[in-house]
């Protein structure tokens, strides 16, 4: 007896939980730590992702392709890194940011320059 094929899915990495934030504002210079108090932006570029002169900042960042949904699996299987983004070019786009023990999905929803130059941005982060 010939048993049929076996048909295999690729291997799926699933996150271990997820939060939400939305209106995040970053003011120039400041950035966001995905773990402790994410919607409360620090002074400098140490943490996780930061908003500065050239725009968003990461040690490892990625685009998502106009349309795709914004997904754990999205952002991990997404390799076409980079370590900024222009703010303006950002701006309804969705950006992964893999940090050591998390993965951010940034989602620029306002950019505003003048008296004070900052953005807003809905946050989602997966543990890893």
């Amino acid at each position: 007896m010939v048993n049929p094929p076996s048909h295999h899915s690729p291997l799926r990495t699933l996150p271990r939980s997820a939060a939400t934030y939305k209106g995040i504002d970053v003011t120039i210079y400041y950035s966001v730590n995905f773990t402790d108090d994410p919607t409360h932006p620090r002074e400098g570029n140490d943490e996780d992702v930061s908003y500065g002169a050239i725009g968003l900042e990461a040690d490892k960042m990625a685009v998502l392709e106009p349309g795709q949904t914004g997904t754990y699996q999205a952002c991990v299987d997404n390799t076409r890194y980079m370590g900024s983004y222009a703010g303006d070019q950002a701006k309804g786009r969705l950006v992964c940011v893999l940090a050591e023990n998390t993965i951010g999905l940034v989602k620029v929803t306002k950019v505003s320059e003048g008296a004070s130059d900052y953005i807003t941005m809905d946050l989602t982060v997966w543990q890893r």
